[in-house]
């Protein structure tokens, strides 16, 4: 992967996912534990980073690259057929797709309403560690919407691309476009 290939999508997510991890975890010192040495902060910001970043890499390359993965989702979303990517590859993206359905959203939702429920009382007491659950309970209650709104919009995509990828897989020598060995 080269970093030219890279769009704003690409760069919020490649910034974005370790950015509100060393968030959380300066937002969870600064509340809780004022008082920890600046080193062992900072040490676990760096890992935190890395980690995110790894998370995000390890991602895209599971899924043949960055612009394989970004052509998955245009396909996805009702796109070209990603020509370029094997059959395998896409298999394995619209599993992970599958198996974070909307129930898997409904999940995060219910996490987001039992940490507002903790950080209600907090709040209303003054006490500045219900901020700090508070903004957890935003996070895990956006991050439930935006999985339920994509499978009620593409979960029936989702399911015919399944579909036709298993037939694809079933019977290669009907798709002579795709390659399963690349």
């Amino acid at each position: 992967m080269s970093i030219r290939q890279l769009d704003a999508i690409g760069w919020a997510q490649l910034l974005g996912t370790p950015a509100v991890f060393v968030g959380l975890w300066l937002m969870l010192v600064g509340l809780h534990f004022p008082e920890m040495s600046q080193t062992v902060v900072l040490v676990v910001v760096a890992v935190l980073a890395a980690g995110g970043f790894a998370l995000i890499l390890g991602s895209w390359s599971r899924f043949g690259g960055y612009g394989s993965y970004r052509a998955m989702n245009r396909w996805l979303r009702g796109g070209a057929d990603p020509t370029g990517v094997p059959v395998v590859i896409r298999r394995r993206f619209l599993r992970r797709q599958t198996s974070q359905g909307a129930v898997t959203g409904w999940v995060w939702i219910s996490l987001g309403i039992l940490w507002a429920a903790l950080a209600v009382p907090e709040v209303l007491q003054g006490d500045p560690a219900g901020i700090g659950r508070g903004v957890v309970a935003a996070l895990w209650a956006v991050i439930g919407i935006v999985r339920v709104v994509f499978m009620r919009k593409w979960g029936a995509r989702v399911d015919e691309l399944v579909r036709e990828t298993e037939a694809q897989m079933a019977d290669p020598g009907a798709t002579p476009h795709l390659d399963l060995f690349r």
